[in-house]
C-alpha cells in the first residue's frame, strides 16, 4: 500500500496487510472478483476525528495471464 503524503505519521502504513480491515477488506475482495479498479468508502485517516480519505485498488495482471498476481 502506498500512502500520500509521506510524513512521520504515515511512514508506518506501507506494507500493512489490510484484508481484514472492515472497509478495505471487502473493497479489495470486490476488486479481485470484478477484475476492475474499485474505490473504498470514505474512511478516517490517522485518527477518528482527523481527515478522511479514499483507497483505490486494482488487480495486477501479469502479461498474458488472466489471473491477478497473488502476493
Amino acid at each position: 500500500m502506498d500512502v500520500e503524503p509521506r510524513n512521520e505519521l504515515t511512514r508506518t502504513f506501507p506494507g500493512r496487510c489490510l484484508d481484514q480491515h472492515p472497509i478495505l477488506g471487502p473493497m479489495l475482495a470486490r476488486a479481485l472478483v470484478e477484475m476492475k479498479s474499485i474505490a473504498s468508502d470514505p474512511l478516517p485517516l490517522l485518527r477518528p476525528d482527523g481527515p478522511i480519505g479514499l483507497t483505490l485498488a486494482a488487480p495486477v495482471l501479469q502479461e498474458d495471464d488472466a489471473q491477478p498476481r497473488a502476493l
